[in-house]
């Protein structure tokens, strides 16, 4: 089976578009996504919107745009339901559970992938 495409936000967080730009030649055309809403959906029962809550509290900044509503709302059902019945949970939960939390980075060896350009303070960049 082949490595998932890496989405292009990411190779920006990475840097990796200023390393390999060939990369992002065919990228050109890519729609521009929109920015991710903060406010989980109203149709929501109110456990899966506190579960979005969290998820959008620690999801890196810049990883989510509006199309990732839908794994954002995926991934909260699956916590509403872990929290509430951890033992009830099925097996194929669990691991759609693990794969969705990697889908956005949210487990050590998955943030390990996603980089954030951490620029140095500058005391002197005002001037």
């Amino acid at each position: 089976m082949p490595r998932q495409r890496t989405p292009t936000n990411i190779h920006i967080l990475n840097g990796t578009h200023k390393v390999n730009p060939e990369r992002m030649r065919e990228r050109l055309s890519e729609p521009e996504a929109a920015p991710f809403p903060k406010a989980p959906p109203k149709y929501l029962p109110p456990e899966v919107k506190t579960a979005w809550q969290a998820i959008t509290d620690v999801v890196p900044a810049g990883v989510l745009k509006a199309p990732d509503i839908f794994v954002v709302e995926q991934l909260a059902i699956l916590i509403a339901e872990m929290r509430e019945n951890p033992f009830k949970m099925t097996s194929g939960n669990r691991s759609q559970l693990r794969l969705t939390l990697g889908a956005l980075g949210m487990t050590p060896a998955d943030r390990s992938k996603v980089m954030v350009d951490k620029k140095p303070i500058n005391e002197f960049d005002d001037i």
